[in-house]
Order: C-alpha cells, then structure tokens, then sequence
C-alpha cells in the first residue's frame, strides 16, 4: 500500500540587513543594527511577489537597510551564510 504525499512549494524570504552586512547569522525581532543581524519580514509562495516587497521596501526605506530574496528552507541548526552566497538586493 503506498500514501500520496505532495511536497510543499518552496517559499521565498525577503529579509532586512544592514546593506554592509557580508553574512546572515543572527535573526532578530526588530531592525538589524549589528552586521550579522537579519530580519524575516515574509515569506511567500511566489519569488516574483518576494521580489517586489523588497524592491517596494528599498524604495522607502532611509538607505540604511537592504532587502534580500533568498529561497526558504528549514533548518534545524543556527549556520552562518557566507557572503558570497547572499543574494544581491534588489
């Protein structure tokens, strides 16, 4: 006997880091101040809608922050992201 199972999508992130940041590695609840801070704001089921809340947040934001769209994925163990795997703001 086998049971249907369907994968859920893959989520897109959009998160919030200072724009000198080099690696993601500490989540935190409010603004990033620190440069390995970053901030969830959403996940969402559609990359082309992550794409524009970051791109609608970088508009309004004071240049202090960027707004990134990276893939969601479950993780179990708090790893640093290394720089060059960041992807660029929009």
């Amino acid at each position: 006997m086998s049971l249907p199972f369907t994968l859920p999508p893959l989520m897109s992130a959009v998160v919030q880091h200072l724009k000198t940041t080099r690696h993601l590695q500490i989540p935190v609840d409010a603004h990033p101040d620190r440069d390995t801070e970053y901030r969830l704001i959403c996940l969402t089921p559609h990359v082309a809608n992550a794409e524009r809340l970051a791109h609608l947040l970088q508009g309004v934001d004071n240049g202090r922050y960027g707004y990134s769209v990276c893939l969601a994925e479950t993780n179990t163990t708090q790893t640093e992201i290394p720089s060059d795997s960041l992807p660029s703001p929009v």
